[in-house]
């Protein structure tokens, strides 16, 4: 082998194990399930029960169907401020949701990584399995964010304030 041979397959080993090295394994990378398109339109209340969600069950002001135990928001203006909140957190503080393969992510995450501070969370304490009579204010503790596939696209299917 001449030296110019030498010299091109030591730079070309170079490059390869540069680009091995320090590229992106595609392959396993993480798709953040905030950055997809059905995900932004399914986190909108006016839309989400068209993507498949159920997010309107946890939107005091919003949905007459709420349940035994189920908590929610004071109003949807809550929601969309928590939701635009969790948008800004980084990747890691959002607790990694990540939309690939056939997995059903969920993130719950303390009101501590919010900007929003904390408010009172509505739960019902006294109802059936479709209809709630009573509700209480308590204190919300962490927000929980669900994401699943339905039809072939991920969304946000639910959200709702824990205690």
């Amino acid at each position: 082998m001449t030296f110019s041979h030498t010299r091109s397959a030591v730079l070309l080993g170079l490059c390869t194990a540069f680009t091995m090295g320090f590229a992106p394994n595609t392959a396993t990378a993480a798709t953040d399930c905030r950055t997809l398109h059905t995900v932004i339109e399914s986190a909108l209340v006016q839309l989400n029960a068209q993507y498949g969600g159920h997010l309107d069950d946890h939107l005091y002001d919003v949905s007459p169907r709420q349940s035994l135990n189920t908590t929610a928001y004071p109003n949807s203006a809550k929601y969309t401020e928590a939701w635009n909140d969790y948008l800004t957190l980084s990747y890691s503080n959002a607790g990694s949701p990540n939309c690939e393969g056939s997995g059903a992510p969920n993130v719950e995450l303390p009101l501590s990584r919010f900007s929003i501070g904390g408010f009172q969370l509505k739960k019902c304490t006294a109802g059936s399995s479709s209809t709630c009579t009573t509700w209480s204010n308590r204190t919300t503790g962490k927000l929980k964010f669900s994401f699943a596939k339905v039809s072939g696209s991920w969304i946000l299917t639910t959200s709702y304030p824990m205690e």
